[in-house]
């Protein structure tokens, strides 16, 4: 696993503090869009994933086969330890990539689940349409990463291929849990009242052997946690309003690991 970093201590210093005279100052990110920016994905990178490979420009220090990646801050998490998240919400997108060599990316991301129809499948289990792209059905978590400092920071977590498996498994568990309501009754719990550990594990099959994720109920949240609640039910709110966008990254595709058998329909 990802060697920690060792940390120096310094000194500590005061936070500037600024008068009234700044209190109506611009902050120059006024005209900054959600097209500007670029929520960060969570991966589980492979043995051959550039980040694990010293020589690739995308080589980020301390990342191996088994860690998280956070794509943005680089952040590499230790796969054993795993990192403690609130999922805020979900949805399907069935995302239709050019064959790699060709150098297109991203194509379409379709909604429709008919898009299938028009694909066959070919001897690792990918949809393929005529024009030789593939269609990848990838579940989209929308989450809260939660830090032993108790700060937490937004991200999204696609699982594809294989880790459609866990995808079903964990929206299966969260459909599970139950609140009581303010009546005393037991009601369901909406997707953020729990916390969950994301750990990787070693998969393997006829087609070979990968890191894929691992999901575990960490709990529900307490009442010393309602500002987490708060910014899980904003982000929530944000997602379904089509206010996040989810920058997909060429190197992404297509799936990089194998599909299992439960996954081939």
């Amino acid at each position: 696993m990802p060697k920690k970093a060792e940390l120096k201590a310094v000194e500590p210093q005061e936070v500037m503090v600024l008068d009234a005279s700044f209190d109506d100052l611009d902050t120059g990110l006024e005209d900054v869009t959600k097209e500007d920016m670029a929520i960060p994905m969570l991966k589980v990178l492979q043995a051959l994933s550039p980040q694990v490979n010293k020589r690739d420009g995308d080589y980020v220090d301390g990342a191996e086969a088994g860690a998280i990646l956070n794509s943005v801050t680089s952040s590499v998490y230790d796969g054993e330890e795993g990192i403690t998240v609130v999922p805020c919400s979900y949805r399907k997108a069935y995302v239709e990539w050019a064959p790699r060599e060709s150098g297109q990316g991203l194509i379409k991301e379709h909604t429709d689940r008919s898009v299938l129809d028009m694909c066959v499948r070919d001897d690792k289990g990918k949809y393929l349409l005529d024009s030789g792209n593939y269609i990848e059905e990838t579940a989209y978590f929308y989450v809260l990463i939660l830090d032993t400092n108790g700060a937490s920071s937004q991200a999204v977590i696609p699982m594809k291929g294989s880790q459609l498996t866990k995808a079903r498994k964990w929206i299966t568990t969260m459909k599970m849990q139950t609140r009581m309501n303010s009546a005393g009754k037991r009601v369901p719990a909406p997707m953020f009242f729990n916390k969950y550990q994301l750990t990787t594990t070693h998969q393997q099959n006829d087609m070979g052997n990968w890191f894929g994720w691992g999901v575990g109920l960490n709990g529900p949240l307490s009442n010393d946690d309602m500002p987490i609640l708060e910014e899980a039910i904003a982000f929530q709110k944000a997602v379904s309003s089509n206010d996040v966008k989810v920058q997909q990254e060429e190197h992404d595709a297509p799936a990089s690991v194998p599909f299992e058998e439960d996954d081939i329909l």
